[in-house]
């Protein structure tokens, strides 16, 4: 069975630079190897409704955000809450933006959506052609501990700054970059479930690096 959310109201969404859509799911399987799966799916249009275009999609263990359970799932903590995130920016120029959720049902347990916000994520001003070094987040998701990796051909200075997706800054750090594979510690471990960005500065500009926590 296909189950289609009501159209969003129409959006306007030119008064933002970087815009994404984000949200709450909760998801459990009725077995973990069962076979069948649920699927969920965000969909936008930017012509009032008229033709969608699909830009997140997760079944199986990807959507999950707990263990299997042949009870009728519900959402009692906090864990069970996984915080997603959708671009929106190529909608940015558009005042006919219409959002849908498509959730896909195949003999499984119960899924929730929660706290659907449509804003801002950040003004970064990134110009990865500027920059001088290459970044990786490992693990990637994280529970605990991340680690950065900053592979740069010259030394020099960097911060480094943690943004969640509402433009918080959840940590930063400052530090002298030698040349070669420079290793930064990110504490993830007290951090809510969800999206953020990690961003490095250093002398010639900013570079950007996604990074989910579970």
């Amino acid at each position: 069975m296909v189950r289609w959310t009501n159209c969003s109201p129409r959006l306007d969404l030119t008064s933002f630079d970087k815009v994404g859509l984000s949200f709450h799911v909760a998801y459990a399987r009725y077995a973990a190897n069962s076979g069948f799966t649920d699927t969920l799916e965000v969909w936008a249009s930017g012509d009032c409704g008229k033709n969608f275009q699909l830009l997140w999609k997760k079944y199986g263990n990807d959507l999950a955000t707990t263990t299997a359970t042949t009870a009728s799932f519900v959402p009692l903590a906090a864990s069970h809450w996984r915080q997603e995130w959708v671009d929106l920016t190529d909608y940015s120029d558009s005042t006919y933006v219409v959002i849908k959720f498509r959730h896909t049902t195949n003999y499984e347990n119960n899924l929730y959506i929660d706290n659907i916000n449509i804003n801002e994520i950040f003004s970064l001003d990134v110009d990865p052609s500027d920059v001088s070094g290459n970044l990786k987040v490992v693990p990637n998701p994280a529970s605990d501990i991340a680690w950065l990796m900053y592979d740069t051909p010259m030394g020099g200075n960097v911060s480094v700054s943690m943004i969640d997706v509402n433009g918080r800054e959840v940590y930063s750090m400052k530090d002298i970059a030698t040349t070669g594979i420079n290793r930064y510690e990110l504490p993830v471990g007290n951090l809510a479930s969800g999206i953020y960005f990690i961003r490095l500065t250093n002398e010639k500009g900013a570079i950007v690096e996604k990074l989910s926590v579970e």
